[in-house]
């Protein structure tokens, strides 16, 4: 499997290209027409922003294969769980903007790094 990015989080075949599945229901469809829609109206553009904080950065996958990590715009970080397609978990606690997250060789800790020099390491349920 290989994940992407773009406005939603999407799983593909290696081999076929066939797009798997979608996982983030929270995707934005269109970020031009919603920011068209949100102009001038200051809630739709608090809507907007939230949005946009709710899109993936990075995706990564634990080495045994059960889970991807997609640290968020906002920085929190989100565990899906690849078979139920469900999150099972989500981790908050940076100061600054998180800009790397990695798994631990037994997919049992999750790391993320931030702009600010410090680190955080997360016990993966």
């Amino acid at each position: 499997m290989l994940a992407t990015t773009d406005r939603a989080i999407r799983l593909w075949h290696t081999i076929t290209g066939e797009e798997i599945l979608t996982l983030d229901h929270n995707a934005m469809k269109n970020i031009g027409e919603q920011l068209q829609l949100a102009a001038g109206d200051p809630e739709k553009m608090r809507e907007f922003h939230l949005n946009l904080t709710d899109m993936a950065k990075i995706v990564v996958f634990s080495p045994d294969g059960k889970t991807l990590a997609v640290l968020r715009q906002n920085g929190s970080i989100r565990l899906w769980d690849i078979e139920t397609q469900k999150i099972q978990h989500t981790f908050t606690g940076h100061n600054s903007d998180v800009n790397s997250i990695a798994f631990s060789p037994d997919s049992r800790t999750l790391a993320s790094c931030s702009l600010d020099g410090t680190i955080l390491l997360w016990d993966v349920p």
